[in-house]
């Protein structure tokens, strides 16, 4: 597992090189870029160490997926301008609606669970957000990434 995480953090120093050159460019404010997991492990790396042990974590990293739905920024958005030095600018689930939480989840589970068929639960009527009750950063023992039995 580390050595996945180390192996990832040796991959990610030349792109860090590059973005740290294009960080001051206007676009990085005007367009929103994907800058890849690789760099949020830099500064997060407590959080890509538990991360790696997650199902979800082998499943968001998978090359095939698109930018928006790999990785950290497929929950947290791109990276682009968070890591040039605006750090608010990132997808702060504690600041999230219940409903701009829900189309996240729902951009990758799709079709699995639908929007409408998402609304149509008593989870969606009682407004609760699924990460009352998934654990998506941490290891645990339950199926679904259930944080109790």
């Amino acid at each position: 597992m580390f050595k996945w995480i180390s192996s990832v953090l040796c991959a990610a120093l030349p792109g860090m090189i590059l973005l740290g050159q294009t960080a001051t460019s206007p676009s990085a404010e005007e367009t929103p870029k994907y800058v890849g997991s690789e760099i949020c492990f830099v500064c997060h790396i407590s959080f890509a160490r538990r991360w790696a042990e997650v199902h979800h974590s082998q499943t968001l990293l998978a090359k095939d997926h698109p930018a928006d739905q790999r990785g950290c920024e497929a929950c947290h958005g791109p990276g682009g301008a968070h890591t040039a030095g605006n750090r608010k600018k990132i997808i702060a689930w504690d600041r999230l609606t219940v409903q701009q939480a829900w189309d996240i989840c729902l951009k990758c589970h799709q079709p699995t669970v639908t929007a409408e068929r998402w609304k149509a639960t008593p989870h969606a009527a009682a407004q609760i957000p699924c990460t009352q009750c998934h654990e998506v950063h941490r290891p645990v023992p339950q199926e679904y990434l259930l944080k109790k039995p």
